[in-house]
């Protein structure tokens, strides 16, 4: 098998807090180890609370201050993100790593209008590219996520887009810059079923024309059995079962995975119990 685009190793973060210290990713006894292909989507799968979002900030080099990485590597193609300076972290985010929030529409420049925000990310992204092309490129990017009414989408600022709109925006301002990498904080909340298909079909879809690895953080059980090749199942901050999505999730292995699959909702079955773990993980 080809070498993984990211390697993460025996990976730990932990928070302060006033009653202790938090781990969000990994312990001591069981640090996190994942790994993405290029063309890939691995799914990291798991309640509130259980580490995800912090996997997927550590991952972007955008944990917050009271966050602190205990050990562990995280390399992209060789080069571990970790030790990264802040203009090496500049030149990556210009194209090959990119992130999409959860608060998409928070992630938007409020004083530039969506044209100028994408025609900008084109040419961040391509120099060689014409503002003119740039242009009907963004228009094009839009009517590829179902926004219809481009021309009047491209002269909106982001107060005055939808929070669905504004989710597909930004999944524009994402594929505009073909990364290598792209790390997906649920990037489908808040969109009904049918704009959920349409975004995540047009996702994996260019990711996997482009060969981008994604890591996809979602609660969605749904998303990662039709979309993810790969899934991470995590629980209090440790990964308690992984493999390829359609096996883990057809013959689950651990008994959190399969309360997590219970709790799906099902015409003429009950939802399971809350899950209560028979080994309390520290």
């Amino acid at each position: 098998m080809s070498e993984p685009l990211l390697d993460v190793r025996n990976l730990r973060v932990e928070y302060a807090s006033p009653t202790g210290t938090v781990h969000a990713v990994g312990t001591p006894e069981d640090p996190v180890s994942l790994q993405v292909h290029a063309g890939e989507v691995l799914g990291i799968v798991g309640e509130s609370g259980s580490g995800k979002s912090s996997f997927a900030r550590t991952v972007v080099g955008l944990l917050p201050p009271v966050a602190s990485v205990r050990s562990g590597q995280v390399l992209l193609q060789g080069s571990d993100l970790l030790t990264a300076s802040p203009g090496t972290w500049r030149t990556l985010r210009r194209r090959d790593v990119a992130f999409m929030p959860q608060a998409c529409a928070a992630a938007l420049d409020p004083l530039r209008r969506v044209e100028r925000q994408l025609v900008d990310v084109l040419r961040l992204a391509h120099p060689e590219m014409s503002k003119p092309s740039a242009r009907g490129l963004a228009g094009e990017l839009l009517e590829g996520v179902g926004i219809r009414n481009v021309a009047e989408v491209l002269q909106r600022f982001p107060h005055q887009l939808s929070g669905g709109m504004a989710q597909r925006v930004a999944l524009c301002l994402v594929l505009a810059r073909r990364p290598k990498l792209l790390v997906a904080d649920e990037p489908t909340s808040g969109l009904d079923v049918r704009v959920l298909r349409q975004t995540m079909d047009l996702l994996v879809e260019r990711c996997a024309a482009d060969r981008t690895g994604v890591v996809l953080v979602t609660h969605n059980i749904g998303v990662v059995a039709q979309y993810c090749t790969q899934v991470a199942v995590v629980y209090r901050g440790v990964v308690v079962e992984k493999g390829p999505a359609a096996e883990v999730l057809r013959n689950p292995t651990h008994e959190y995975t399969r309360a997590l699959l219970g709790a799906v909702p099902r015409r003429g079955r009950p939802l399971a119990e809350p899950y209560r773990p028979s080994l309390v993980v520290s």
